[in-house]
């Protein structure tokens, strides 16, 4: 496992591995990456703060003792650490008002990978009923004024 800068975003080879863990977890109900990516951004960008534990069953489609299965600790230690590490590059982007781009997943020819629409707006569930859409404007090069929720 390596050491992260602060401001260092997870490398391709960790998007990908951390991809094909949520891939594996059981009930075929956790996020891609994509999902993964929009749900953090929302919950970041929110105005509240959300613990780990708080969101954890919503990334891995539930308990996390009835859908992952971790080979060793140091395997958990290193796909928890993956998650929070995108989470902190993420929060270091919102709160310092830069512009954060959403994570897109391409093919192996550099086409689009085939996420639906729905993948790449889980933000819309990390938000739910929050009124407070002004720090979401930075998730988006866009104004979302006239955004449909």
């Amino acid at each position: 496992m390596r050491t992260f800068t602060q401001h260092d975003p997870l490398t391709d080879v960790e998007l990908d591995r951390l991809g094909d863990f949520l891939k594996s977890c059981k009930g075929g109900k956790a996020m891609n990456v994509e999902q993964l990516d929009g749900f953090f951004a929302a919950l970041i960008a929110g105005p509240e703060i959300v613990m780990p534990s708080e969101y954890y069953s919503e990334v891995f489609g539930g308990e996390m003792s009835d859908t992952c299965e971790f080979a060793s600790l140091d395997g958990a230690n290193e796909i928890l650490g993956l998650t929070m590490h995108h989470w902190n590059t993420i929060a270091a982007a919102l709160n310092k008002d830069e512009v954060y781009g959403p994570i897109l997943l391409q093919d192996d020819r550099g086409g689009d990978s085939g996420g639906t629409t729905e993948d790449r707006c889980e933000f819309r569930a990390g938000i739910g009923g929050c009124e407070q859409l002004t720090r979401l404007e930075s998730f988006f090069p866009v104004q979302l004024s006239n955004a449909q929720f």
